[in-house]
Formats: structure tokens, C-alpha cells, sequence
């Protein structure tokens, strides 16, 4: 075979093999020769022999990248100074570890992540692989969503799962399996919602919405791939029972209300400014009359909507609290108490969660300008601490009992701490570049452009949300998530425009 062919169907077989591996969060066999369960995706293996083998050598022959780069490699310079000069300052002393390792761990998984976007922009700016990306994406979620469906079934039949369904779990997961909960292939339900709502499921709803569908074939001429996963998907995030889940795929679906608001407000606003017309008398009378009701109607159909979305939004909290035992005490609220908002989020099961994020925010404080660097924080936790946090379980648990160093469980918080305000500004820069990028795409007229605009919008929003609970870069969905929209804004500009304002030389 020509070495040339053999190069290019490598590679080829390395970006389907990482795209229908993503479901794996934590292989076993990797697991063990890294020693984490963060780090233990099958698909960021895959994703460093890619690297290897297709991007370095492409950079090196092209030694041009997009301008969209620049924030994130900002913000890793700004996260690999904040590490070293942490080093030389030195950090509180811990027993359960070192931070030169905690902080080699740290870039290891922002390599990961960022790489994965990185690779994605550039890999599905060649012809057709957006699409062929999105079958697989499409064929990969399936599986899931069908292993996850039979996990419910088995659980519901007898009220514990049979003993033929661990092996095969545990072949693909170190993490155990839960009650009443599904966790698809990945460690836990929280992370398998993280993976739907910042891949799968905001690609599914935005091709639903825009009728776009990666596949010709559909059932009955209307009825698509991405309509039945997505059906699939929210089923399977229900099971999940993950709270942040729940908000992040409702922030997303605040994106599909938006849209819609904009074409129901133009068509009420045009169907109720006519009706009004036809008895004007004058025409300069209808105009003036026109124009008040437009003003008007333009200010009290939007808040008559915020206010519909407000009473849904209360509806649906009032339902979770009535089906789940933790948000029993949602509507119960006593201010009397010292320190009632600890008590509150306690008895919601959020109080140690909320424990780490204050103590993420004191080290901050502490830290303001480039934080502690990555993997840092941890080693402060037990000075900066709330004293009632020490009342909860999971926190004495976590410090006392499982030995690790612990972390903010806060992306946002995480951020400020070991990066400072100066990385968290470049990471935030990013975020805003990349929604500039998929607003470009929902302006175009493609299906295809809007379904991958609205995509990214959903990534971005959910992000918002899921950083409130996920702090780890090395969970790639949601750099493939905004990689995907990047590379489709990328390959609409104009020749000049790629070799111009939107790339710089390396």
C-alpha cells in the first residue's frame, strides 16, 4: 500500500475509533497504569496516538492556526505560570500527596481537553468529516442509551441488578453501579449527564429543531435519527436523577425558547398590528396607531413569556421536590437559624459540595492574581475550610478517610482558585469566541450551519450550569461540543478571511 494511503486511513481509523470510544469515562486497564479514574478515557489514549501521529506533523508542515486558539493557549500559558510559580513559592504540606505531582496530573488533563479541541477544529475542517462525525456521534450515543434503557429494565424487573450485568460493567467501568440511578458506560450518573448534555444531546435537539438530520434515511420521510435520540437521550437523562443535569439541559433549552420567542414575537407582533389596521380611518392615523402597538407589543409579549417560563421553571422545581427525597425541603426555608443557608442546601444533600466551592473561593481570595497553580487548591483546602463544613459526613469522609487531595468540584471556582483572574479571564475570552463563532452559524440560511450554531450555544449554556459540579478538563464532550461549531464557522469564511484576521503564523 502507498505509504501516503496507509498514513490517511490510520489516521482516519484513529478519529472513528476516539469518536465511538467516548462513552468509556473510565476504562479499567487504564485506570491502573495511570492511577486515576479522571484520566481513564479509552478515547484520550486514542487521542494522544492521533496527535502523534496526524496533528504535530500537520502543524509542523502548516505552521498556521485559527485566531479562535488564541484565548485557550492564552489560558494555558497563564495555567503552566501560575503551576510554576507555585512551585517556587511551595505549597502546605499534605500527606496524601506531592504538588509537583498533583500539578503534573493537573496539565496532563488540561492537554487532554484542550488537545481534543485543538485536533477536532482542524480534523473536521477536511471535507465531509463534520458529518461522517455526527453518524458516529449518532451511533456511539445509540449503544449507550440502549445499555443504559437495559440497566433500568433489569432494576425495575426485581428492584437490584442480576449478576451477569456487573462483569460486563466492570469490563468497561471502574465505578459501581446505583439504585434507582443509570450510569451508562461512563464512572458515575453525574458524569454520564455531563456527557449527554454537553455532546449528545445538545446536538440531537439543535438538528431537531432545524430539521436536520446526518442521515438520509428517515422513518416515515419525517421521523429522524436525531428525533429518536433525542427522545432516547432525555429518557436517559431522567434516569440519571442528576440535579445539575436537570438545570444544564433547562439552561439549554432556554437557547431553543429564545429562538422561538424571536419568530413567535415577529408573527404576533405582524398577525395583531394587521388586525388592528383594517379599522384606521387615516393613514397617517393607522401609522402612528401602528407603530404605539408595535412598541407595546414588542415589551409585553417578551414578558409575558419570561413570566410564562418563570411559572413553568416553579412547576417543574415544585415536581422534582415531590419525586425526590433530596429536594423534599426545596420550598422550606427558615432564615431564623445561624448559618440557614448551610442548614437549607444540607438537608438538599448540596452542603459538603458547597463546603469545597467556599473553600475553592477563600483560596482565591488569598491567591487572586494567578492562583495557586493547577492541581493547587487542594492543599489549602483544610486552612481555608467553613466550620460547619466540618459537620457533614462526605467532608470528613473525603479529607480524613479516602486519603486523595481534594478539589473544588467547581469548574468556575476551580478556575479562580489555581489559575487566578488572570486565567480565568482567558478562559472565559475563549468561551465568548467561540459564541460569537455560533451565533455566525444560526444567521446562515444551512440547516446544517444552524443545527451546529445552536449546538454550540447549548454547549456554552450548559456549560454555565454543568461547571457547577464537573472541575475536570480531561472530560472531552464539551471541547468536542464547541470543536465541532468551531470547525463549521471556520470552513464558511472566505479563503482570504482564513489566511488573514482569522489565522496567525506559529
Amino acid at each position: 500500500m502507498n505509504p501516503s494511503k496507509f498514513y490517511d486511513q490510520l489516521s482516519k481509523m484513529l478519529w472513528y475509533g476516539l469518536i465511538l470510544l467516548l462513552p468509556i469515562t473510565s476504562f479499567p486497564l487504564i485506570v491502573r497504569m495511570v492511577g486515576s479514574d479522571v484520566v481513564g478515557l479509552p478515547s484520550g489514549v486514542v487521542l494522544l496516538v492521533l496527535g502523534a501521529v496526524w496533528y504535530l506533523p500537520w502543524l509542523l508542515k502548516n505552521h498556521r492556526f485559527p485566531r479562535i486558539y488564541l484565548p485557550l493557549l492564552a489560558f494555558a500559558m497563564a495555567a503552566l505560570l501560575s503551576t510554576l510559580l507555585a512551585l517556587l513559592r511551595g505549597v502546605p504540606f499534605a500527606s496524601a500527596g506531592t504538588f509537583a505531582v498533583e500539578g503534573a496530573k493537573a496539565l496532563v488533563t488540561l492537554a487532554v481537553g484542550a488537545g481534543m479541541f485543538f485536533i477536532a477544529v482542524e480534523w473536521l475542517r477536511q471535507p465531509g468529516q463534520i458529518q461522517t462525525t455526527l453518524r458516529l456521534l449518532n451511533y456511539s450515543g445509540l449503544v449507550v442509551l440502549l445499555w443504559s434503557l437495559m440497566q433500568a429494565l433489569v432494576f425495575a424487573r426485581s428492584g437490584s441488578f442480576p449478576v451477569w450485568i456487573y462483569p460486563i460493567q466492570g469490563f468497561f467501568s471502574t465505578g459501581k453501579l446505583y439504585d434507582m440511578r443509570v450510569t451508562g458506560l461512563a464512572l458515575e450518573p453525574s458524569w454520564y449527564a455531563h456527557q449527554l448534555n454537553m455532546l449528545y444531546l445538545p446536538y440531537w435537539f439543535a438538528a431537531s429543531m432545524h430539521g436536520y438530520s446526518a442521515h438520509r434515511w428517515r422513518f416515515l420521510r419525517r421521523f429522524s435519527w436525531e428525533n429518536g435520540l433525542l427522545l432516547l437521550g432525555l429518557a436517559g437523562l431522567v434516569m440519571t436523577r442528576s440535579r445539575v443535569g436537570y438545570l444544564s439541559f433547562l439552561a439549554m433549552a432556554l437557547v431553543y425558547c429564545w429562538q422561538l420567542n424571536q419568530q413567535l414575537s415577529k408573527w404576533l407582533v405582524a398577525r395583531m398590528v394587521n388586525r388592528v389596521a383594517i379599522g384606521g380611518v387615516e393613514k397617517e392615523v393607522k401609522a402612528d396607531k401602528n407603530l404605539k402597538i408595535q412598541k407595546n407589543l414588542r415589551i409585553a409579549i417578551p414578558v409575558t413569556l419570561v413570566l410564562f417560563y418563570l411559572i413553568l421553571l416553579i412547576g417543574i422545581a415544585f415536581g422534582v421536590s415531590r419525586m425526590d427525597a433530596r429536594m423534599a425541603t426545596l420550598f422550606t426555608i427558615d432564615t431564623s437559624r445561624d448559618q440557614w443557608l448551610y442548614h437549607y442546601l444540607g438537608r438538599m444533600d448540596l452542603g459538603p459540595r458547597v463546603t469545597f466551592w467556599l473553600s475553592g473561593w477563600k483560596v482565591f481570595e488569598q491567591y487572586p492574581l494567578f492562583g495557586t497553580g493547577l492541581g493547587g487548591s487542594g492543599f489549602y483546602v483544610w486552612d481555608t475550610i467553613a466550620p460547619y463544613g466540618w459537620t457533614f459526613d462526605e467532608v470528613r469522609r473525603v479529607l480524613w478517610l479516602e486519603g486523595g487531595i481534594p478539589n473544588p468540584k467547581n469548574l468556575w471556582v476551580r478556575l479562580l482558585a489555581e489559575t487566578g483572574i488572570v486565567g480565568f479571564a482567558c478562559f472565559t475570552s475563549w468561551l465568548i469566541v467561540n459564541a460569537n463563532a455560533a451565533i455566525e452559524l444560526v444567521k446562515k440560511q444551512s440547516r446544517f450551519l444552524k443545527s451546529l450554531g445552536t449546538m454550540g450555544l447549548m454547549v456554552l449554556v450548559g456549560l454555565i450550569i454543568e461547571g457547577f459540579s464537573v472541575d475536570s478538563f480531561a472530560l472531552v464532550y464539551f471541547w468536542l461540543g464547541l470543536g465541532l461549531p468551531a470547525a463549521a464557522y471556520l470552513r464558511t469564511l472566505t479563503p482570504a478571511d482564513q489566511e488573514g484576521k482569522q489565522t496567525v503564523t506559529v
